[in-house]
């Protein structure tokens, strides 16, 4: 897992189970997510960042960064789009362009 590597070289990671997560069974994600886009799962994790700032004195709120991948990669998209609390971004396969990602699933 990523969060060990990055603790090794003594980053803190926080790994937020948004509202949207599929852990929460499909009902649940359809009922929190229906209508919201990523505004709901933003939230979360603002909030969770928010409560691990509070909670741990030793971490840096100006250095902040945000990892995710495939659907998290595309709410790393537009949390960055949206706030300036993050100095770095790592959105990996998340889709990005809905235009061009339409056309290749089209075919």
């Amino acid at each position: 897992m990523h969060a060990q590597v990055y603790a090794t070289h003594g980053f803190a990671t926080l790994m937020v189970n948004c509202r949207g997560s599929t852990g929460y069974g499909p009902e649940a994600r359809r009922r929190h997510l229906q209508g919201s886009g990523p505004r709901r799962e933003a939230r979360d994790v603002l909030a969770g960042i928010d409560a691990a700032l509070a909670g741990y004195a030793w971490l840096d709120g100006g250095r902040l960064g945000v990892k995710a991948r495939s659907y998290g990669g595309q709410l790393a998209d537009w949390l960055i789009t949206q706030t300036t609390r993050f100095r770095a971004a790592i959105p990996t396969a998340g889709i990005s362009n809905f235009v061009v990602s339409f056309n290749y699933m089209a075919y």
